[in-house]
Parts: C-alpha cells; structure tokens; sequence
C-alpha cells in the first residue's frame, strides 16, 4: 500500500505542480510571437506609415525605430519590457528586462504587425538570451517539489506581465490607428 501512494504522489506530482501560463507560440517553429491584422477600410498605404511613425513617436512605450523601408513597406521597432518579479524569500525583488521586434508591415488599408525574436537581457549592451532558452531553463535548479512549484509561480507571474505588456502594445496601436481613422 505504502508502494502504491508513493508512486500515485511522485507520478501525479508534476501533473499538479506543473507551469499553467504559456506565452503565444508560432506554430511553425515554436518560437513566441504574436502577430495580427487591423484592417483600415479608409486610409491608404502611405497614410498608415506615415501615422505609424507618428505612432513610434509619440507613444510613451519603450521602443526604438531600428529601421524604415518605403520601397518594402515596413517598419522595425525594438520593444523594450521592464518586468519586476516578485520578492523572494530574502526579500529582494528581481528586475528583468525583455525586448522584442515589432514588424509593421503596410498594404492598402491593412497593417501587419508581428512581435517576434523576443530575449532576456541582463544589461543594455549586451546580446542576450531567447526567451525559449530562458524559459527552458528557468526553474533547472529547483530540486523539491515545494521549491519547483515557487519557481514555476514566479515564471508564470513573469510571463503573464510580459503579455501584459506586449498586449498594451498592440492595444495603443490599434487604438491609435482607430483614432485617426475615425478623423
């Protein structure tokens, strides 16, 4: 019997104790991203660059214009995400920072855009990690079930800010775009 509930807790424990949040994923490589249309029924392609530049400008969000091509009709921005995890046990909270590419892509009244190529960056110059990696190995160290399970909350909490905040992004985008449309 003691056989028995032992292996009914150790084979039911990972079940229960397991990650419950997952960033979007593309399905072709497995890699996060998230990616939509906003269909402009009265603006053209040139009008829609030309509000989205207005857009990277005047947003109070983090992000960079990286690059800018007319002839392709897209625009690259770097996005920046400031995650503060929660306290630890010692009582100090982690900061982690996240970025991500924001591709704009322009046809007549539609626009694309993808968040893709997210990583975990320790400082600002350097190259950092993909998030896939960082995730994978996250919670490696964690040996008890009790120490796991406060990893995986951590990683949830983190991950769920950070959809937080990329859905922020696409909210002030979508409602700028509204905006002008309604002009």
């Amino acid at each position: 019997m003691k056989t028995l509930l032992f292996i009914f807790t150790v084979g039911l424990a990972p079940l229960v104790f397991s990650q419950t949040f997952e960033l979007n994923k593309d399905l072709d490589d497995d890699k996060v991203a998230y990616q939509g249309v906003l269909e402009l029924d009265s603006l053209s392609k040139e009008q829609l660059m030309t509000l989205a530049k207005t857009w990277g400008e005047k947003t109070n969000i983090d992000q960079t214009l990286e690059n800018s091509d007319d002839e392709l009709s897209t625009y690259e921005f770097s996005e920046l995400y400031k995650v503060e995890g929660k306290k630890s046990e010692l009582g100090k909270a982690y900061d982690y920072r996240f970025t991500s590419n924001l591709k704009l892509e322009f046809k007549e009244n539609k626009i694309r855009y993808t968040f893709s190529d997210f990583k975990k960056k320790s400082s600002p110059g350097e190259p950092g990690c993909s998030i896939e990696h960082y995730i994978e190995n996250y919670n490696k160290k964690g040996i008890s079930i009790k120490s796991k399970t406060k990893d995986e909350l951590r990683l949830d909490a983190i991950e769920l800010e950070l959809h937080e905040q990329v859905s922020n992004v696409i909210y002030e985008l979508k409602n700028h775009f509204a905006a002008e449309k309604d002009e």
